[in-house]
């Protein structure tokens, strides 16, 4: 499993073994070695391979991030490679210490060969869901993105490219203004890029959700185990928040009935997925902070870290959090009649590490424009947008008002687009409903206020863009969790029940496997997915396993495995139900994956190609502080209520010359721009330039954010025609002129002129 998962992500790259191997020891040496040092020195006591993952991972991002700010603001960047030396030598220290004290250091986990074979299973879908959702959407070609992409991804890796050129960081899409967003993740990715000398394109756009997606089920198979106290609660767990989309048959990858878009989500904003690396992380730090006794001071001070880096990975990870926190500080505070002295300074510490950098970093994007709205998240259902008018004309023509129609037609809808989009994950709220009675009461009731935040931020808030579906997709990991303990817990009532009232239940199980196998076999050869030979295959292979059996009297006619059918239909029923939402997650998958297997029979189209040679050459021979003007950007092609569309790679959204370049724009887009009166007046300004023969240098700014470079893409087809002399030129292929603006400073030479491609 694990090596067909390794074939998928090198074919992935190119078969580039050696950029894959790069990334992987920098993430090693760099990430999950201090955070494993960290760990092991907060909680004091041996750290298993799983843990090391699930909580160590996320620490070790949140120091990389740390040191990469701290060796920028003193520039002394170039010493990042060596800086592991220290980490390597911490480890092996504390190691030594251990060894000498007679203590472990650390635990490898024990589990059955039949779960661990199921947790690789689970590892390699998950890359297989990389491959559909993520690695088809962007092609590479050398390690380089070969065509247009999704707009996010775009704009990510511009400010990846800024990340990683310069300090203090600024805007690429306005230059001179501050970077404000929550850009943490993309510290990573240029970090790895600089000490391995990976390209940018391809840990950006390949490398980094590897260890995001090991992390993430890792935390999920740790919070599922401990839930039910059983490691198959874990893989279950594992199966629900990752495997498990929404009990639908649409195989549309953009489109949903019912609204459950997480797995998708994850890698549309990938700032998402590492603010759920943050979110899991926290969820289980938090839990051993709150019920377990002896934390010495040290472990606040990781959750102060990675409360502050979780804000900066995603802004919308660590409210709900506080809130739920605050929930049941207040439940222990009233049911046991004692302040919970220890859960407040853990609130405390955590709404520290949240406004640090949310005040420093984020505040400048205000609320989202946040706004009462319920069921705000609902509304991309199609189910809800389909029937929600119907419903509500349907109530009104039975006499009722209005109003308490329209609230009617929307509890109503809101209550079939629930059941869709958890499926079986509905069980969580038995589980939570029972908490006591559980296996975990404390951590049962975490999850479940978890879960209820997630949903009144995701439902009752409307935000700018969506947004609020980073507040509400999240609930998919504590319901999972929790529906998982509760299937777990039912399925072995049922089958101890059954047990005692069937001597031959163990048969009639194997008897049910073997069916549900030919069932599924049938529907898949019916859905074309495999050839009927190959369903035979795998049929007379599983009945050779299960092996044949002796029958009892009753058994022969049947009479005894019927009764056994309806003891266990309510369990045959939720496998169903799962089955159906897995084949969702299939269905979704598919199309991505057929794009992939013809991914390196692709052409670079001429006018991308055109694109690459130009950007690539602006970040070879331009200083790194080098302001681009680029004809796109004008008040001509860039109109209020409409942009220019020229091609793919100038399409809604214009990160592509910043981010193939690596150099910032004076003016770029000027969506997502903060100060958008500053965006404006340099658009007018520029086609002053462009149109009307003005002079650069007369553009309004300081002498250090003029640009530099001037760059006309004559696709678009404006008639730019600068106020330059032919001397100017220092670049020029069939689709982009490049030309100086004056002295540029140190290296900034003339070059030789490019050729048509």
């Amino acid at each position: 499993m694990l090596l067909l998962a390794y074939w998928m992500v090198a074919r992935s790259c190119g078969y580039d073994h050696a950029a894959v191997a790069r990334y992987g020891m920098y993430m090693i040496v760099s990430v999950w070695l201090p955070g494993v040092v960290v760990l092991r020195f907060a909680q004091k006591h041996p750290v298993s391979f799983l843990e090391s993952l699930a909580v160590g991972v996320p620490i070790g991002f949140a120091i990389e991030i740390l040191t990469f700010f701290a060796t920028s603001a003193a520039h002394v960047r170039p010493l990042l490679p060596y800086l592991p030396l220290i980490w390597v030598g911490l480890f092996f220290l504390q190691w030594h210490r251990t060894r000498r004290a007679g203590r472990s250091f650390g635990r490898m986990g024990h589990g059955s060969p039949v779960m661990l074979l199921s947790l690789a299973a689970f590892s390699a879908l998950m890359v297989f869901s990389i491959v559909c959702r993520f690695y088809a959407g962007s092609p590479l070609a050398g390690g380089v993105l070969s065509t247009a992409t999704h707009h996010d991804w775009a704009y990510l890796l511009s400010r990846a490219a800024e990340i990683k050129q310069h300090w203090p960081l600024g805007d690429p899409s306005l230059a001179g203004a501050p970077l404000t967003y929550h850009y943490f993740l993309l510290v990573h990715i240029a970090a790895a890029s600089l000490v391995t000398g990976v390209s940018l394109d391809l840990v950006a756009f390949r490398l980094f959700v590897l260890p995001l997606a090991a992390v993430l089920t890792a935390q999920v198979f740790v919070l599922g185990k401990d839930a039910r106290r059983s490691p198959w609660a874990g893989v279950l767990a594992v199966c629900l928040v990752l495997a498990a989309d929404e009990l639908s048959f649409v195989a549309s990858a953009d489109h949903s009935t019912f609204g459950n878009l997480f797995v998708r989500w994850l890698f549309i904003s990938p700032t998402f997925f590492f603010g759920m690396v943050f979110s899991g992380a926290l969820i289980l730090w938090i839990h051993r902070l709150v019920t377990q006794d002896g934390h010495p001071w040290p472990s606040f001070a990781v959750l102060a870290l990675l409360s502050a880096i979780a804000t900066g990975a995603k802004g919308t990870v660590v409210p709900p959090l506080i809130l739920a926190l605050g929930v049941w500080l207040s439940m222990i505070w009233f049911a046991g009649r004692r302040f919970p002295w220890r859960g407040m300074v853990t609130l405390a510490f955590l709404g520290v590490g949240f406004s640090a950098v949310y005040f420093s970093t984020l505040a400048a994007w205000g609320t989202g424009a946040a706004s009462f709205y319920p069921f705000a998240s609902f509304g991309i259902a199609g189910f809800w947008t389909d029937h929600l008018a119907a419903w509500t004309q349907r109530l009104e023509g039975w006499g009722l008002p209005a109003g308490a129609s329209r609230i009617g037609a929307m509890i109503g809808c809101g209550a079939v687009v629930s059941a869709g989009f958890c499926g079986v994950r509905l069980l969580a709220l038995r589980h939570m409903w029972t908490w006591k009675q559980t296996a975990n009461p404390s951590l049962v009731l975490w999850l479940g206020l978890i879960a209820l935040m997630y949903f009144a931020f995701g439902q009752f808030l409307s935000l700018d863009s969506q947004s609020q579906l980073y507040l509400f997709f999240p609930i998919q990991l504590p319901a999972g969790v929790l529906a998982a303990a509760e299937m777990s817990r039912l399925s072995e009532s049922a089958w101890v029940r059954v047990l005692a009232a069937d001597r031959d239940a163990r048969l009639h199980l194997r008897r049910l496997a073997l069916l549900a196998v030919v069932a599924g076999a049938v529907a898949l050869v019916a859905a074309d997915v495999v050839a009927w030979w190959h369903a035979v295959i795998v049929v007379a292979a599983f009945a050779f396993v299960v092996g044949p059996a002796k029958e009892s009297g009753a058994d022969k006619h049947g009479a005894a495995f019927a009764r056994f059918l309806w003891r266990m239909s309510p369990m045959i029923a939720l496998a169903v139900l799962l089955a159906v939402q897995v084949n969702h997650w299939r269905l979704r998958s598919i199309q991505g994956f057929n794009t992939w297997c013809v991914e390196p029979k692709r052409t670079i189209s001429r006018e991308w190609a055109l694109l690459l040679e130009g950007m690539t050459w602006i970040r070879s021979h331009t200083p790194k502080e080098s302001v681009i003007l680029a004809n796109a950007f004008t008040a001509r092609n860039v109109r209020p209520g409409g942009l220019a569309c020229i091609d793919d790679t100038t399409v809604d959204k214009y990160y592509y010359y910043s981010a193939l370049a690596e150099r910032r724009l004076w003016v770029e887009g000027p969506a997502y721009v903060l100060n958008q009166p500053e965006a404006v007046r340099r658009l007018e300004e520029a086609a002053e330039v462009f149109y009307d023969g003005m002079p650069a240098s007369l553009l309004v700014g300081s002498t250090t954010l003029r640009p530099q470079y001037l760059l006309i893409d004559r696709l678009i087809a404006d008639d730019a025609k600068p106020n330059l002399a032919d001397s100017a030129l220092v670049f020029e292929n069939a689709r982009l002129s490049v030309y100086r603006l004056g002295n540029v400073g140190k290296g900034g030479q003339f070059a030789a002129v490019g050729a048509p491609m």
